[in-house]
Protein backbone atom coordinates (compact mmCIF):
# COMPACT_ATOMS: atom_id res chain seq x y z
CA UNK A 1 0.00 0.00 0.00
CA UNK A 2 0.98 3.09 -1.24
CA UNK A 3 1.70 6.68 1.32
CA UNK A 4 -1.50 8.11 -0.45
CA UNK A 5 -3.36 5.21 0.19
CA UNK A 6 -2.55 5.07 3.71
CA UNK A 7 -3.20 8.95 4.30
CA UNK A 8 -6.68 8.52 2.65
CA UNK A 9 -7.55 5.44 5.27
CA UNK A 10 -6.08 7.82 8.33
CA UNK A 11 -8.40 10.60 6.94
CA UNK A 12 -11.15 8.13 6.50
CA UNK A 13 -10.92 6.59 10.04
CA UNK A 14 -10.65 10.80 11.78
CA UNK A 15 -14.27 11.48 9.46
CA UNK A 16 -15.95 8.00 11.36
CA UNK A 17 -14.65 9.53 14.53
CA UNK A 18 -15.84 12.98 13.98
CA UNK A 19 -19.28 11.62 12.37
CA UNK A 20 -20.09 10.42 15.95
CA UNK A 21 -19.52 13.10 17.67
CA UNK A 22 -21.84 15.30 15.15
CA UNK A 23 -24.52 13.17 15.35
CA UNK A 24 -24.54 13.38 19.12
CA UNK A 25 -24.83 17.31 18.49
CA UNK A 26 -27.82 16.64 15.79
CA UNK A 27 -29.89 13.50 17.38
CA UNK A 28 -32.07 12.02 14.30
CA UNK A 29 -30.24 14.07 11.59
CA UNK A 30 -30.57 12.62 7.98
CA UNK A 31 -26.51 11.66 7.46
CA UNK A 32 -24.45 10.83 4.12
CA UNK A 33 -24.46 7.26 3.83
CA UNK A 34 -20.71 6.63 3.11
CA UNK A 35 -19.40 9.15 6.35
CA UNK A 36 -22.58 9.44 8.38
CA UNK A 37 -22.39 13.13 8.79
CA UNK A 38 -25.16 14.78 9.75
CA UNK A 39 -26.57 16.97 7.16
CA UNK A 40 -26.81 19.79 9.39
CA UNK A 41 -22.85 19.91 9.22
CA UNK A 42 -22.22 19.16 5.72
CA UNK A 43 -23.58 20.17 2.44
CA UNK A 44 -25.73 17.60 0.78
CA UNK A 45 -24.74 16.65 -2.98
CA UNK A 46 -28.53 16.65 -4.48
CA UNK A 47 -29.15 15.09 -7.33
CA UNK A 48 -32.41 15.90 -9.24
CA UNK A 49 -34.59 13.52 -11.28
CA UNK A 50 -37.06 15.55 -11.81
CA UNK A 51 -38.98 18.55 -11.16
CA UNK A 52 -39.17 20.64 -7.60
CA UNK A 53 -37.61 19.79 -4.58
CA UNK A 54 -39.15 16.35 -4.02
CA UNK A 55 -37.73 14.59 -6.80
CA UNK A 56 -34.22 15.56 -5.83
CA UNK A 57 -32.25 12.92 -3.57
CA UNK A 58 -29.18 13.46 -1.28
CA UNK A 59 -26.94 10.01 -0.84
CA UNK A 60 -23.79 11.54 -0.20
CA UNK A 61 -21.84 14.94 0.78
CA UNK A 62 -20.19 17.09 -1.12
CA UNK A 63 -16.68 15.97 0.39
CA UNK A 64 -17.89 11.97 -0.25
CA UNK A 65 -18.90 12.67 -3.84
CA UNK A 66 -15.85 14.59 -4.44
CA UNK A 67 -13.60 11.47 -3.40
CA UNK A 68 -15.18 8.95 -5.24
CA UNK A 69 -15.41 7.09 -8.78
CA UNK A 70 -19.03 7.29 -10.66
CA UNK A 71 -18.87 3.13 -10.03
CA UNK A 72 -18.27 4.02 -6.08
CA UNK A 73 -21.14 6.64 -6.26
CA UNK A 74 -23.59 4.60 -7.96
CA UNK A 75 -22.98 1.72 -5.10
CA UNK A 76 -24.32 4.12 -2.88
CA UNK A 77 -26.77 5.14 -5.17
CA UNK A 78 -28.23 2.10 -5.88
CA UNK A 79 -28.23 0.89 -2.13
CA UNK A 80 -30.19 4.02 -1.19
CA UNK A 81 -32.90 3.64 -4.20
CA UNK A 82 -33.31 -0.01 -3.45
CA UNK A 83 -33.86 0.44 0.27
CA UNK A 84 -36.45 3.64 0.03
CA UNK A 85 -38.36 1.50 -3.02
CA UNK A 86 -38.22 4.12 -5.19
CA UNK A 87 -40.21 2.85 -8.86
CA UNK A 88 -38.09 1.69 -11.84
CA UNK A 89 -38.81 4.61 -13.28
CA UNK A 90 -36.70 6.71 -11.00
CA UNK A 91 -34.78 4.18 -10.54
CA UNK A 92 -33.13 4.08 -13.66
CA UNK A 93 -33.63 8.09 -14.09
CA UNK A 94 -30.82 8.34 -11.00
CA UNK A 95 -28.32 5.98 -12.17
CA UNK A 96 -27.90 7.60 -15.52
CA UNK A 97 -27.55 10.94 -13.58
CA UNK A 98 -24.86 9.39 -11.13
CA UNK A 99 -23.27 8.11 -14.41
CA UNK A 100 -23.11 11.19 -16.16
CA UNK A 101 -21.61 12.81 -12.71
CA UNK A 102 -25.11 14.61 -11.76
Amino acid sequence: MGTIEKIKRIIDKANKKIAKAMQLLAPGSACCVRCNRPWRFVRKRSTSYGPGKACAVAVLCKWCWRRLSTQERLHYYNNFIEELGFDEKSKEKIRNLVLMGN
